[in-house]
């Protein structure tokens, strides 16, 4: 499996959908529970993309270069793993995204097209590039 993968937290975000920290109350996957459970959007994001990335051939898709499982892995770095870990800050998952959202990006996935273009054009994970940001944004919308 792809180092990458484990870096951004994945090994935890499994054992946790399997039930690792399923009798603590305090872990973090627990309270990801609790917040779904009260209707919290994130929260529900957050167990969906677990759901999603507990299956085998999901994590196949993404290591045989599969854009949507890319894309969607690029959205988890952003949107999952600081909730569940939070000792991964923001200066990690941004160039995480980056390289999933240019892989699919470049296979013409154009929702990460677009998404690579807002963190251009935001300098999130990147250096800001107005020029890569109009290039990518413009393939998403074509």
């Amino acid at each position: 499996m792809n180092k990458v993968i484990h870096f951004v937290g994945l090994t935890f975000l499994l054992l946790a959908s399997a039930g690792m920290g399923a009798n603590d109350p305090n872990s973090p996957y627990q309270e990801t529970l609790h917040k779904a459970d009260a209707g919290d959007p994130k929260a529900q994001c957050s167990l969906g993309f677990i759901s999603f990335f507990s299956d085998e051939e999901t994590l196949y898709k993404v290591e045989a270069g599969d854009p949507q499982a890319q894309y969607y892995l690029g959205l988890w770095c952003l949107y999952v793993v600081v909730p569940l870990d939070s000792s991964i800050d923001e200066s990690q998952r941004y160039p995480e995204a980056v390289k999933w959202y240019t892989k699919a990006a470049q296979q013409g996935d154009a929702d990460a097209q677009c998404r690579l273009g807002l963190m251009y054009a935001n300098g999130r994970g990147v250096p800001q590039d107005y020029v890569q940001a109009y290039k990518w944004l413009n393939l998403a919308a074509a």
